[in-house]
């Protein structure tokens, strides 16, 4: 039986992946915080932000754009942008 090379990708994702039998038999991962870790952590706590999120996309995408248009609009002429060409 001839396996084309989509099955053999498939039967090789599925052999790492779904093979839990090495995983299962490691000891678990003990995590040990470091000295120098916690002094940072205790010294620069997280603290709740001062913009939302949604007020900060909003700033971040609206004030480059409306500074674009600006300085577009100070070194355009402003009779080109009205202008309308009449045939």
């Amino acid at each position: 039986m001839t396996l084309t090379l989509h099955q053999s990708i498939c039967a090789f994702i599925h052999h790492c992946f779904h093979s839990s039998s090495y995983m299962e038999t490691m000891p678990p991962f003990v995590r040990v915080i470091l000295p120098s870790e916690l002094e940072n952590d205790c010294k620069y706590p997280r603290r709740e932000s001062y913009v939302p999120g949604g007020a900060l996309w909003a700033i971040v995408l609206s004030v480059p754009c409306l500074l674009s248009l600006l300085a577009w609009g100070a070194c355009n002429d402003c009779n080109d942008a009205l202008e309308v060409s009449v045939t």
